[in-house]
């Protein structure tokens, strides 16, 4: 991971449970007790958008350069099929250096052309079985590893498979504060006019927006000044103060309509970049931007892993 890319444990907003669930049973224990932790395994289940991929990037962080941290996507194993030597020496490898995490994203994950990776079906069976077997062996070689599985889907797998994780995770919706904190922290460095009210309204009317729809959303409402910028055909010029008193005020443009004083009439590609002055964000684009947003995930989706959830529930 790239230092750009890098995601701190602070950057996944909300899902409490959950980071205390991780925290506790992979980074706190890998930090404190390296090589001498005995194999775990964890299963992170919820919908697509829900933060999944956001953890595994946060976890990575977080660990540094303590623990050896190696992911893979299910897709990755598949070539015309199962490939076993694939899964196998990935496993392996991983495991060499200890103490380490081993990451498959999408675990259960269907293919439109070849059999779901970890699934039901002949292929996917032979895999579902090797990495069974893989997790129920006792091997002092493995002391040290935590394997974890991220999944949308559960259901479609095996129960043998299930029951070999040692934690489930369930990825929940996004609380109300949690979607305030997001529009608050996203609006930090952009220039608007949204009042706290303005934050609580929006997240209130985001009930069932994941993480990812939300980020849509903040990014669609984001871009609307420009889209004005863009549809605007008149602009009137604006004198601002250089920061040295008594030197000559600078001049720029920012868009108006046909019947303002001092409304000159020029498409915007003839405005000086340097010049434009960029609208600032107010509630009218959050609420443009709503028209066009929608929540990623139905209430069925949601309902199916609540029913997982109360068949496997651990105590």
């Amino acid at each position: 991971m790239s230092g750009d890319d890098y995601v701190g444990w602070s950057d996944v907003i909300g899902q409490k449970d959950v980071k205390n669930t991780l925290m506790s049973t992979i980074i706190t224990p890998l930090r404190t007790r390296g090589c001498n932790l005995p194999f775990t395994s964890v299963l992170i289940c919820g919908p697509p958008g829900t933060g999944k991929t956001l953890l595994r990037q946060a976890i990575e962080h977080e660990l540094g350069d303590v623990v050896s941290f190696h992911s893979k996507h299910s897709s990755d194993f598949i070539s015309k099929g199962f490939s076993k030597q694939l899964l196998k020496s990935f496993l392996q490898q991983s495991s060499e250096i200890r103490p380490a995490v081993i990451w498959i994203d999408d675990l259960f994950s269907t293919d439109g052309m070849f059999p779901c990776a970890f699934c039901r079906g002949l292929e996917g069976e032979n895999l579902q079985r090797y990495i069974t077997c893989w997790m129920n062996t006792n091997d002092v070689n493995k002391e040290g590893v935590v394997i974890v599985g991220s999944t949308q889907n559960p259901w479609v797998a095996d129960e043998s498979l299930i029951q070999s994780f040692h934690h489930h995770v369930y990825m929940g919706k996004m609380e109300e504060e949690s979607r305030y904190r997001m529009i608050q922290r996203s609006l930090k460095d952009e220039i608007h006019v949204l009042k706290e009210g303005d934050l609580w309204k929006i997240a209130q009317h985001t009930n069932s927006f994941t993480g990812a729809d939300m980020q849509i959303l903040i990014r669609s409402a984001c871009s609307q000044p420009l889209r004005r910028i863009t549809k605007s055909h008149h602009f009137k010029k604006v004198s601002k103060a250089r920061d040295n008193p008594g030197e000559l005020k600078d001049i720029f443009y920012k868009p108006c309509d046909a019947n303002d004083e001092g409304a000159i009439a020029m498409p915007w590609t003839d405005v000086p970049a340097d010049r434009l002055i960029l609208p600032v964000i107010t509630m009218d684009d959050f609420l443009q931007a709503m028209t066009s947003t929608r929540s990623s995930v139905r209430d069925e989706e949601w309902q199916e892993i609540y029913n997982f959830k109360s068949v496997f529930s651990q105590s």
